[in-house]
């Protein structure tokens, strides 16, 4: 919200409460994202959240995600995979702050 739109509201609510009280107050922000495909507008999104579901239901409609209940009901080839490249990002990490450390 820009600092203008701070002071309309400060001036509605020191001198007509019952305006914000009624809710007959409105501001209008613009969409931080607009979705298009080609020249064609999909949708307006207006925040990091709704840009995130916006997403995740596209790669839900062309890839099947299954919940797994068990941590059995995945193949180990998987399992191996998602925790080698978890395992060698902790790690990173981890020897990046060892390093900082050892230089204090």
């Amino acid at each position: 919200m820009s600092h203008i739109a701070v002071l309309v509201l400060t001036f509605f609510h020191r001198h007509m409460p019952q305006l914000i009280e009624n809710g007959n107050i409105f501001i209008g922000l613009a969409p931080l994202y607009i979705v298009r495909k080609g020249t064609k507008i999909h949708s307006f999104l207006s925040n990091e959240r709704e840009k995130e579901k916006w997403f995740l239901s596209l790669v839900r409609k062309e890839y099947d995600i299954p919940k797994k209940s068990k941590l059995s009901d995945i193949d180990d080839e998987i399992i191996s995979e998602v925790t080698k490249g978890y395992t060698l990002n902790y790690l990173k990490g981890l020897g990046k702050i060892f390093a900082q450390l050892k230089s204090l």
